[in-house]
């Protein structure tokens, strides 16, 4: 097998840690509360939740704001290139960002992932239970929602969503969670998880 390019292995982490990074630990701790930031994060967040428990994943992902998760995974592969090779010009800078837009950060290329990912998580019937909402740490600009779904099959699994208001809208923010990551990784790739064999053929 290749060795797996940094922005793809980013990404695997990113989608695995936005469906299962782990909620806080028993009892919520100070920073979180009951209350959502305002009403209409509390809907999305219902709405979100209830799609994936139906397996509607298409759906779920117009929730999500998958732009700037584009753009915040194509910033810090740029940054990796720049750092590399401080010597590139603007122009060839520019040539690589636009390769990387439409290879690996082509938006039906994320989006084909992201809902395997989903599928795969194995959402579908399950229920679920809101344990509170904060303010995302650390000067990142956002929310984050602790979850705790309990999957058809029973068992129980942590959530931690992130949220963005872009407008008048809410968005769930899957680089909110990355940007948490990058401060103090919580999670990682067991040597001997394998990924789903779509994410191996793009890694092949």
């Amino acid at each position: 097998m290749k060795r797996m390019k940094p922005l793809i292995s980013r990404l695997i982490l990113l989608a695995l840690a936005w469906l299962a990074l782990p909620a806080p630990a028993a009892g919520l701790p100070p920073s979180f509360a009951p209350e959502p930031p305002e009403p209409a994060a509390a809907a999305l967040v219902e709405a979100y939740l209830n799609l994936l428990a139906l397996g509607e994943y298409e759906q779920a992902l117009t929730l999500t704001d998958l732009r700037g998760m584009r753009h915040y995974l194509l910033e810090r592969r740029l940054e990796e290139i720049r750092t590399r090779d401080p010597a590139l010009t603007d122009e060839r800078l520019e040539a690589l960002s636009a390769e990387i837009q439409v290879g690996d950060l082509h938006p039906v290329r994320l989006r084909q992932i992201l809902l395997h990912i989903l599928d795969e998580a194995a959402y579908k019937g399950m229920s679920w239970r809101i344990r509170g909402y904060a303010e995302a740490p650390g000067g990142i600009s956002g929310h984050v929602v602790s979850v705790v779904s309990r999957l058809a099959d029973g068992t129980e699994k942590p959530v931690l969503l992130g949220l963005v208001r872009l407008g008048e809208q809410w968005k769930v923010a899957p680089a909110v969670i990355e940007q948490m990551m990058e401060q103090s990784p919580v999670v990682r790739l067991g040597r001997d998880t394998p990924p789903p064999p779509e994410v191996s053929d793009l890694m092949n």
